[in-house]
């Protein structure tokens, strides 16, 4: 499957700051995707490719720093990508992904309370399905609602939030049923935004599991992960430090489009 992605990150700060130091993973991953053409500019200027690096669950790092005073940081990615197969994936051990973080812990008190009505299921793949449905039934999509990285026990009082809310809720009940599942951030067809889902340890697999929209993912529907690891903590798309008191103001627009199959 081959892809036209648009990517633009607009950050306003007010006031101003600076000595800004920023790491970004906004690149689609090397072992998923083969990039035929690729162009990333910050604040309006390229960025050398061969400057990226990786983290240790291989995603790519973007690093740099805009160090005079400055109230606006600008991010613009263009790439038309196609999928690799998945014998070409970086091979990370589930059992990475099969532990409690801080942002995914549920005690065995709220697990019950949540899987109480839901016999298990014969196989994982209809355990992962019957949760996702769960979570999608149960979970109301509010923005504003949680923060940036929100402990998913405190959405069981108020089941409300964003993808990444019905992300790490969804992991949770995974790895309480003993699946190791893992966080993906990335960008969705139709989502306008940056996006997150969940991928499941299944029969030798990992299986894509959307509990935002409900979809069983597969290879050639629209969805470019960027970043994935145990939780947000380790797939921020944009972080980093800075000088001043300020208050931020965050747009993104982003563009996935499908060209064709292979």
């Amino acid at each position: 499957m081959r892809f036209d992605l648009s990517y633009g990150m607009q950050i306003a700060f007010s006031p101003a700051i600076r000595q800004h130091q920023y790491l970004l993973r906004l690149l689609p991953r090397a072992d998923r995707y083969v990039c035929e053409q690729l162009h990333l500019n910050i604040d309006q200027q390229a960025f050398d490719l061969s400057r990226v690096q990786y983290d240790g669950f291989g995603n790519a790092l973007v690093s740099g720093q805009q160090l005079p005073e400055h109230q606006q940081f600008s991010v613009q990615l263009q790439a038309t990508l196609s999928t690799r197969s998945p014998a070409d994936a970086l091979i990370l051990p589930p059992r990475l992904f099969a532990q409690y973080t801080s942002l995914t812990y549920l005690s065995e008190q709220q697990q019950a309370g949540w899987l109480s009505d839901s016999p298990r299921q014969a196989s994982d793949l209809a355990q992962a399905t019957m949760l996702m449905t769960l979570v999608f039934e149960r979970m109301t999509y509010i923005a504003g609602q949680t923060l940036v990285h929100h402990p998913v026990a405190h959405l069981l009082e108020n089941p409300q939030g964003v993808c990444q809310d019905y992300a790490h809720l969804l992991i949770s009940l995974l790895r309480s049923c003993g699946i190791p599942a893992r966080y993906v951030a990335g960008v969705a067809q139709g989502e306008g935004e940056s996006h997150a889902w969940v991928e499941a340890w299944i029969e030798a697999a990992w299986i894509g599991l959307d509990p935002t929209h409900h979809v069983l993912i597969t290879p050639d529907m629209p969805y470019v992960a960027f970043a994935l690891g145990r939780d947000s903590h380790d797939c921020a798309l944009n972080s980093g430090s800075f000088v001043g008191q300020t208050q931020q103001s965050l747009q993104v627009q982003a563009q996935l489009m499908p060209l064709s199959h292979d």
